[in-house]
């Protein structure tokens, strides 16, 4: 935990039917993705349920092949649910037509036994529950960045780099040696990775490309 577990289990977690305090990211985000309008301000709290990701796909995965297959536990916060997920597929609508780049990676997670050794590593489940939550960061964060800096607030940023001259040459070799090219010239944008990567979704070498 980030934090103590007397805080990160207590009271900073969301404990279902719990009020917590909490600042809001308040946004007004139009169907196809725009942050229009964004306001902060400290609230209460109160989560409807624990879920799980493997559980929030599963339902809404249900919903959308037959609504009465849905169980009776999903019912409640499924409105919720569906709504959330309409609202990650404009933000990654609109991320995709800005030329964001999109990585799907596998990640890791470790498996012990009763002495707390670890036994195995193991790809871990992913599935569009994790991007809607993903989806709601990142807008959040865009929010956050452009409040302080219209505020002229001192910030520390997370900033990603283009490669250097020497690694791009070297990115552009490899390529090469794949059969692809990297379109944008000496200086390409998050567009034209985004564009090669779209272009080899299907190859068998998706993953050492990407």
């Amino acid at each position: 935990p980030m934090l103590p577990e007397a805080l990160s289990n207590e009271l900073c977690s969301l404990k279902p039917e719990v009020d917590r305090l909490c600042m809001v990211c308040d946004m007004d985000i139009t169907s196809q993705g725009a942050i229009r309008q964004y306001r902060f301000y400290p609230a209460v709290m109160h989560s409807r349920a624990r879920l799980t990701y493997t559980q929030v796909w599963d339902w809404l995965s249900a919903h959308k092949a037959d609504p009465a297959r849905v169980p009776a536990e999903a019912k409640a916060v499924l409105p919720q649910l569906v709504a959330l997920d309409a609202l990650y597929r404009a933000l990654a609508a609109a991320r995709e037509k800005r030329g964001a780049i999109d990585f799907d990676t596998v990640e890791l997670q470790l498996e012990f036994d009763v002495q707390g050794k670890i036994v195995r590593v193991v790809p871990a489940p992913r599935n569009d529950a994790h991007k809607i939550i993903e989806e709601c960061m990142l807008a959040a964060n865009v929010c956050t960045a452009e409040f302080l800096a219209k505020a002229r607030h001192p910030a520390l940023y997370r900033v990603h780099e283009g490669p250097t001259p020497e690694k791009l040459a070297l990115l552009k070799e490899f390529l090469g040696g794949c059969g692809l090219a990297l379109g944008g010239g000496d200086d390409p944008t998050a567009s034209d990775y985004a564009k090669l990567l779209l272009g080899i979704k299907d190859r068998p070498d998706y993953a050492l490309l990407q």
